[in-house]
């Protein structure tokens, strides 16, 4: 280990905690948002006369289950997931730990890798959604102040 690796204990600091925190809270509604969103628009691209704000609102709430409108609940799993996410995330980018985030990427994808092979717009909301917690993350890791 060298003089310039740093641990992920003790080595760093978030010094506006408060800004961190709500800025992980503000980027997680906003991902879950354009998930919703885009689930939202491949199904309303195969069910047109359905309202597409209703489809997007109900893809949102994540509750209950609409088979009419093929919405499944995701009980804001997504969101929980996300928002662990994109508290640790930062941390490891701004320590140098970027294989963690990759590995978790990587279990992510070998999780959901058949159910791929049937729906294609499951895997890139997928991706869409990583890259933009990669995004947010890859900000909010400059809130993180490495500790001499």
């Amino acid at each position: 280990m060298s003089d310039k690796t740093i641990t992920l204990l003790g080595a760093w600091d978030i010094e506006q905690l408060v800004c961190y925190f709500s800025l992980v809270v503000l980027f997680d509604f906003m991902i879950r948002f354009a998930s919703s969103f885009l689930k939202a628009l491949e199904i309303w691209g195969r069910k047109s006369k359905s309202n597409f704000w209703e489809m997007c609102w109900t893809a949102f709430k994540g509750v209950g289950f609409d088979k009419k409108k093929e919405m499944y609940a995701d009980y804001w799993q997504p969101f929980v997931l996300g928002f662990l996410e994109l508290t640790a995330f930062p941390v490891l980018m701004a320590t140098g730990h970027w294989s963690y985030v990759g590995a978790w990427l990587g279990f992510k994808t070998l999780a959901q890798a058949t159910r791929w092979k049937d729906d294609r717009g499951v895997f890139s909301r997928f991706l869409i959604g990583n890259g933009l917690v990669i995004l947010a993350s890859y900000y909010l890791a400059s809130l993180v102040r490495l500790v001499p």
